[in-house]
């Protein structure tokens, strides 16, 4: 019946997975938390513009450092090399 396609591939299938989520949690998040534009908030929220832009330069190293962690264990296992 689709002999004609490609079937898919895992990353292609969590990628559609993590995109359907979102969509599917968003308006979850927005009605649990709703938004909020009160001049003391948006005030709070820039004076803590530093700490937040720390909190993510610190997530995205670490994510990086685990993933190459990760990915070379797995090449060491299967004797491939180190791609980071």
């Amino acid at each position: 019946m689709f002999s004609s396609q490609d079937s898919m591939d895992n990353i292609t299938l969590f990628s559609i997975i993590t995109v359907m989520s979102f969509f599917l949690l968003a308006p979850v998040a927005v009605f649990m938390e709703g938004v909020k534009f009160t001049p003391a908030y948006l005030q709070s929220a820039v004076s803590n513009l530093m700490v937040k832009i720390y909190t993510i330069v610190v997530t995205i190293a670490t994510v990086k450092i685990y993933n190459c962690v990760e990915f070379a264990s797995i090449n060491a296992h299967f004797l491939t090399g180190i791609k980071c």
